[in-house]
């Protein structure tokens, strides 16, 4: 019996795994811009930045200055 104990708990830790798809609708773009100083730019918006995914551009959902 001893022998077979670590086989039995091989197969239940097998049962108990599981996989899952996920599908990602939102993904954040951190973006730094500077001028030919090395100074930040401030004050853009949205419509100054083009985002594409798989070459196809896709709407800036959320944006944010800090």
């Amino acid at each position: 019996m001893l022998a077979a104990a670590p086989w039995a708990r091989a197969q239940d830790t097998e049962r108990l795994s599981f996989s899952e798809v996920v599908d990602v609708q939102l993904v954040n773009v951190e973006v730094w811009v500077s001028d030919r100083q090395g100074r930040p730019v401030v004050g853009l918006g949205p419509e100054d930045f083009e985002v594409r995914e798989d070459g196809k551009p896709v709407t800036v959902d959320f944006f944010s200055e800090r």
